[in-house]
């Protein structure tokens, strides 16, 4: 099964986009912080990533060169 890495520091986005993804017959996997997000794609890289563009302690594009 393909998954989804959820990276999103609300909780009620993440719970709502994770309901969206496995609808859609992905697995999803959630990330509360940038930090969370880059050490779950570097555990175990997914097939896609739905990322929060504003993350407080690291930018999307910054996330992005570093998974």
């Amino acid at each position: 099964m393909k998954t989804c890495l959820i990276v999103e520091d609300s909780a009620l986005i993440r719970e709502v986009a994770a309901r969206i993804v496995k609808d859609l017959g992905l697995a999803a996997k959630e990330a509360d912080s940038a930090e969370a997000g880059l050490a779950a794609c570097r555990e175990a890289r997914p097939d896609v990533v739905l990322l929060d563009w504003d993350l407080p302690s690291l930018a999307a594009l910054d996330f992005l060169r570093g998974a």
